[in-house]
């Protein structure tokens, strides 16, 4: 502020000499009416213009000091910025019943500091291969910021699920058809659904096909289906048949001669 003081300085002793010349000038104008000469010096006197400039300078400083604040105000962010993280590994795959890899040795450092890393571990589930980890490496700036770096490893499986099905069967009409019944599961290590339709063809008066299809499909797209026949018939009656019941059997002798 000491820039500040010198203007309002000046000004000031700029309007006390403007004030001297215009007592001088008021002087000399009365001497010339009293010896009759009307020709008056004229002034024209802005008193209020050297503290407008004082103001204006004062206000013109606290911008300008405004603004070098905020640029190293944003000098400091981005340094504490330019903190970068040394040994974090790519995401990653595995196949089901994969072991999963070691922790790795990560440093965050800003080429000055070496910083604290925090690891963290996030486990998620996931349809396809059971579940999610998601790994993460945090530290703090020397302003208070948390900056972080992760890793997420998923698993996968290329086996498709088992279902075990009733054999195909036949049904007298008029009787109960067997409700669906299945034994499924999977062999990898994802979750999986169950869908089951059934279509009914008739085939002539007798006979009816109901076919139950079993679709099995796991989170990761692998899918087996079976298929169960059921056919339903019409009982055949039979014809009562006439039978003759021999009680006596006759012989008869024939005598060749």
């Amino acid at each position: 502020m000491k820039s500040t003081d010198s203007i309002c300085s000046i000004a000031s002793m700029r309007v006390v000499g403007s004030i001297t010349l215009l007592i001088f000038v008021s002087i000399v104008n009365n001497l010339k009416a009293l010896s009759g000469d009307y020709e008056l010096i004229r002034l024209t006197f802005f008193p209020g213009f050297y503290p407008t400039l004082c103001q204006t300078s004062d206000s013109l400083l606290l911008s300008n000091t405004s603004e070098k604040e905020e640029v190293i105000q944003n000098t400091e962010q981005n340094f504490y910025n330019r903190i970068y993280f040394v040994g974090i590994p790519d995401d990653l795959v595995l196949n089901c019943g994969d072991p999963l890899p070691d922790w790795p040795v990560v440093v965050a450092t800003d080429n000055i500091t070496e910083f604290e890393v925090i690891p963290r571990e996030r486990v998620e589930f996931s349809p396809c291969g059971g579940k999610i980890i998601n790994r993460n490496w945090s530290v703090t700036d020397p302003g208070g910021k948390q900056i972080s770096r992760e890793q997420n490893i998923a698993f996968t499986d290329n086996t498709a699920p088992f279902i075990e099905i009733r054999k195909d069967t036949i049904v007298a009409s008029g009787s109960e058809i067997p409700l669906p019944y299945y034994e499924a599961g999977d062999y990898g290590c994802s979750t999986f659904v169950v869908d089951i339709t059934q279509d009914e063809y008739i085939l002539d008066d007798k006979m009816t096909s109901i076919l139950r299809t079993y679709v099995v499909t796991d989170g990761c797209g692998n899918r087996t289906t079976k298929i169960q026949q059921i056919q339903i018939r019409e009982e055949e009656t039979e014809t009562p048949r006439k039978s003759k019941s021999v009680s006596v059997l006759e012989y008869r002798k024939i005598k060749i001669e």
